[in-house]
């Protein structure tokens, strides 16, 4: 009866060991990066000042539409079409 009891465990681990073995984990789906168009972060390597800024920006025909002073960047918005699509 043990040898019996032992053969049956024995038969069903392997059975569920080769289940599981087969069986793949579903694949994560790649969801396309949404972006805004004509917008960038931008964060300057030196600290440049705030006049200097303003003028480049100005020279590109863009506007701050956020920044974070703690990290150093801005999003900026430029004209239609003055952003290069990759």
């Amino acid at each position: 009866m043990k040898k019996k009891f032992c053969l049956i465990l024995t038969s069903l681990l392997l059975f569920m060991c080769g289940f599981f073995s087969f069986t793949s984990a579903p694949k994560a789906e790649t969801k396309q990066t949404e972006y805004a168009p004509n917008q960038l972060i931008v964060k300057f390597k030196d600290s440049p000042s705030f006049n200097s800024i303003q003028n480049f920006h100005k020279s590109l025909g863009a506007t701050v539409l956020s920044q974070d002073d703690t990290l150093g960047f801005e999003v900026v918005q430029f004209n239609k079409g003055t952003v290069q699509e990759k």
